[in-house]
């Protein structure tokens, strides 16, 4: 894996803080291609503002432009007006959006590593994110990982997941100890360590 760029690794901003703000917003950070599945973020979005805490939050994208068929679905849903979407962003602006963000809606078909879930925990926010063995992987049980169908999904029981300080802390420090320079420079010295003491043994 390649290490978490440095601008990432910022404070975190309160879940509780999160919520109170006017201006409360959820983040997907992805294209719109078929395998990221942002339709499906999209569902996500509007199944999370039915809850009474979440009905006046927005939407910020971090991608392309909506395609069609996210156009007919936000229209459709009387959503158009209640989502913003970013393109062309640095690290620093992205990390902005991370760290003010109530949540990540990640919900992917097909994944490789998925670095925004990464981005994101390590700027003190959790994700809720298509429940596949690399996001398991990278997750450690600190996000919420649901069915990409969303069948039986508990929307309240997320919504008492995200206020919680202990997750997200617990999620940072995941990201910390597992993906910055400095513990992806321990991984590769153990790595050396142990090819260059094999090497002897032979």
């Amino acid at each position: 894996h390649s290490p978490l760029d440095p601008t990432f690794n910022i404070s975190r901003v309160s879940p509780t803080e999160k919520i109170q703000t006017l201006n409360k917003f959820f983040l997907i950070v992805n294209n719109s291609h078929w395998r990221k599945n942002r339709i499906g973020s999209l569902k996500v979005w509007r199944e999370l503002r039915n809850l009474e805490i979440y009905k006046d939050a927005k939407l910020v994208v971090v991608g392309n432009q909506l395609e069609a068929n996210e156009l007919e679905f936000l229209s459709g849903n009387s959503l158009l007006n209640e989502i913003s979407v970013e393109t062309h962003l640095n690290n620093q602006e992205l990390t902005h959006f991370y760290r003010y963000a109530i949540a990540l809606i990640f919900m992917t078909n097909y994944e490789g590593f998925g670095a925004p879930i990464i981005e994101a925990n390590s700027c003190g926010t959790l994700a809720i994110a298509t429940d596949l063995p690399v996001i398991r992987e990278i997750s450690n049980d600190y996000n919420i990982l649901i069915p990409n169908d969303m069948n039986n999904v508990n929307w309240q029981e997320i919504s008492w997941k995200l206020s919680s300080e202990e997750a997200a802390d617990n999620a940072q420090e995941f990201i910390k100890n597992n993906y910055s320079v400095t513990a992806i420079a321990e991984t590769l010295r153990d790595f050396l360590v142990f090819l260059c003491d094999l090497h002897q043994a032979l």
